[in-house]
């Protein structure tokens, strides 16, 4: 119950960035979500040969939220999916360019889009940039991996890696053990199982269990699966098949971590939950909002009764030293002005005759 309490806080804040519109495959946003997830493996999978001189002691970064505002000020039209940072082995610095493109014809502006990200990058921050497009539709554009003006003896080409998911070998992509060639296969059975709903759900099931078997960190695995349930959508009466099949004991294992989850995969979550722990998720979430409220208030009571301690504390220093001030005031006016002597002034002021001179040392009234 406890991991699952930790997925509630992160289901409920994808709410809000949810359409309410009927959930259609969204190829994009799972791939860019994975990218950044597991930066690493993107790279080992799709740019191996740039991997390999990849310093990994260093940080991997995506940074492309650096040439946001930039970019939109040019164009609001244009994002850059993904830039990653990287460090090689000869000290110096890379950028990798990421784009995730689901292409529904075979003609845009697309290379060019391309040249033009490149071209902004190099100028914004001097570095080399490596680039990649990676097509998770059935399309591709006609200039699919290069771009090339040319005009009255002027020419440039400016060429870019590319990886087509419709056009890769599904054995090859089951034995390579990289958590992407999963990924890929995905998409790949979602490009292939378009009127084959019944199929689909074979290869989720299919998935789901290679995913749980690879071995892979409790981190990798989650985004797997949750990639793999988000992407290849279903009908509501194999939904319903597929969500059986995940109370089977061996699937019961952390399944959700950190993911931006559409309206099918929240409704999921909540008819698990309503099915295993006899709640919901909003009723999960109103529950630790009332405890945070709790705690805050908790928090607020005990600062408040430190303030409040704190403040008596230093009246009561204040006063204690008021009171000592007061009291030599008293046996240095009652010594030299009245001419009682020590002895005296200690019955009068029900103190003992060492303190009295004490206090006359003190002031240098008599000596040591």
């Amino acid at each position: 119950m406890l991991v699952w309490c930790c997925y509630l806080s992160v289901y409920l804040k994808t709410f809000a960035l949810l359409k309410t519109s009927k959930y259609q495959v969204d190829f994009d946003n799972n791939w860019k979500g994975m990218v950044s997830e597991m930066a690493e493996d993107f790279l080992a999978f799709f740019l191996p040969d740039l991997y390999q001189d990849i310093d990994l002691s260093q940080p991997i970064l995506c940074i492309e939220e650096e040439l946001y505002n930039q970019i939109q000020e040019a164009d609001k039209e244009r994002i850059v999916d993904k830039l990653v940072r990287v460090h090689l082995k000869n000290g110096k610095k890379k950028l990798v360019l990421v784009h995730i493109e689901f292409q529904t014809s075979s003609e845009s502006n697309f290379s060019e889009r391309m040249y033009q990200y490149y071209h902004l990058i190099r100028s914004k921050f001097k570095e080399s940039v490596t680039a990649i497009a990676i097509y998770t539709g059935k399309q591709k554009p006609r200039l699919y991996n290069h771009y090339i003006e040319e005009d009255y003896g002027t020419s440039l080409v400016y060429r870019f890696n590319t990886y087509r998911v419709i056009k890769q070998i599904e054995q090859e992509l089951l034995d390579n053990p990289n958590p992407f060639a999963l990924f890929v296969l995905a998409n790949y059975y979602v490009l292939h199982t378009k009127a084959e709903q019944t199929e689909r759900l074979s290869f989720k099931e299919k998935l789901f269990e290679l995913a749980q078997q690879r071995g892979y960190s409790h981190q990798k695995t989650s985004n797997l699966l949750l990639f793999i349930y988000d992407l290849m959508t279903l009908s509501d009466s194999l939904k319903k098949l597929f969500n059986n099949y995940l109370l089977q004991p061996k699937l019961q294992s952390g399944m959700f971590e950190k993911h931006k989850f559409s309206q099918d995969t929240i409704d999921f979550v909540n008819w698990q939950t309503q099915v295993i722990f006899g709640t919901t998720i909003e009723a999960e979430t109103q529950k630790a909002k009332k405890e945070a409220a709790e705690a805050k208030a908790a928090k607020a009571a005990a600062e408040a009764k430190a303030a409040k301690a704190e403040a008596e504390a230093k009246t009561a220093k204040a006063e204690a030293e008021a009171k000592v001030e007061q009291e030599c005031f008293t046996i240095i006016n009652l010594y030299q002005k009245i001419r009682l002597s020590i002895e005296d002034i200690a019955a009068v002021q029900n103190i003992t005759p060492e303190k009295v001179r004490q206090v006359l040392v003190e002031n240098s009234i008599i000596k040591a």
